[in-house]
């Protein structure tokens, strides 16, 4: 294992010591949220997500998200001054919720309840008010005051069984414990109700390549599919359904950024099976831009062939600099373990 500030205490979502590195990397001033600016990408072999190490304490981000947080979401940022992107996204939100609509069995003798957990300016609700489903939202802050001028609002999970439906739209990746919060929103979901998850699709990322959107200060927690049904599995959820169409992207210039999967309350523990950490490894494998895998089985899981594929493709883009231009071209980066030396060294102000 490469040297990491400390030894990670097991699994946040399900306490296995079966870790192993991933990636390094740093994190941006705007997504900072505690001292430490740089990261490392750890796996878990047992439930196939991927966390930040170190996480953040509790006071850390209970402070970040009472205070930058939300004065970065104020609500004039969704109105017409940003040119129509409000109306934008209630249309796209229609097209979601209408992707959504087959594949949910709902009760014939009353009216539907959708919760939007972190709802924002409530353009989820919208669309299904439209459609004539009961809407409730949870949002703290001013976000939340606009929004409840349209939509009735709770400040917590209720207790009790309440909701058909709940929206859990970039939600879990902010989440340091997940499954905690999944078994609130099950207690509150009727027995055979639906949980709504999108999430920074981790598996996509050699085709979107936008590192710092799956992994950053605020996105703690990294998914794949095969990560993301054993957390639902891990609260009682069961995914019966994984949406891939374009429309589903089409606010992000229809490139697959977004991993939204429909899963049912089916009650009970679900326990994760097989390999559900190789969907990540060969995903960092494939961002590394080595499509072959020349040892075959060893290439996609070890770590180790993660650091020679990725020093080896770093190495080809130097020898092509030095082609182009007279002047030496960037150092290439070496391996992982000496890459996480360098850079849990540098100043958080560094390069």
């Amino acid at each position: 294992m490469f040297p990491l500030l400390e030894e990670p205490h097991g699994c946040p979502v399900c306490a296995s010591e079966r870790l192993r590195p991933l990636h390094v990397y740093r994190v941006k001033p705007r997504t900072q949220i505690a001292q430490v600016a740089n990261l490392a990408l750890m796996g878990c072999e047992r439930c196939g997500v991927s966390f930040s190490h170190p996480l953040p304490t509790d006071a850390e981000l209970d402070n970040y998200y009472s205070g930058t947080y939300w004065q970065e979401r104020r609500p004039e940022d969704m109105d017409d001054r940003t040119g129509g992107r409000r109306e934008r996204i209630i249309r796209l939100r229609g097209i979601e919720v209408d992707l959504l609509a087959p594949h949910l069995q709902l009760p014939r003798t009353r009216t539907p309840t959708v919760l939007d957990f972190g709802c924002g300016s409530g353009e989820y609700l919208d669309a299904f008010a439209d459609r004539g489903w009961q809407t409730v939202g949870l949002e703290p802050g001013e976000i939340g005051e606009q929004t409840a001028k349209r939509h009735r609002m709770v400040a917590e999970i209720p207790a009790e069984e309440t909701f058909d439906l709940v929206i859990l739209n970039h939600v879990l990746e902010h989440l340091k414990d997940p499954v905690a919060t999944l078994e609130r929103i099950a207690a509150a979901t009727y027995g055979g109700g639906y949980i709504f998850a999108s999430v920074p699709n981790l598996r996509r990322l050699p085709e979107h390549g936008r590192l710092s959107y799956v992994m950053n200060g605020t996105h703690i927690v990294s998914y794949t599919l095969s990560g993301l049904r054993s957390v639902l599995g891990l609260a009682g959820y069961e995914v019966v359904q994984h949406f891939d169409q374009p429309e589903w992207d089409e606010h992000h210039g229809q490139k697959a950024i977004r991993l939204p999967v429909l899963a049912r309350n089916v009650g009970g523990r679900r326990e994760p099976e097989g390999e559900p950490l190789a969907e990540a490894i060969a995903s960092l494998l494939d961002y590394a831009g080595e499509q072959e895998e020349p040892e075959g089985e060893r290439a996609r899981t070890d770590p180790e062939e993660v650091a020679r594929l990725r020093r080896e493709k770093k190495q080809a883009k130097k020898e092509r600099r030095e082609q182009q231009a007279s002047e030496p071209p960037e150092r290439a980066a070496g391996p992982v373990a000496r890459l996480a030396r360098r850079v849990l060294a540098e100043p958080p102000g560094g390069s």
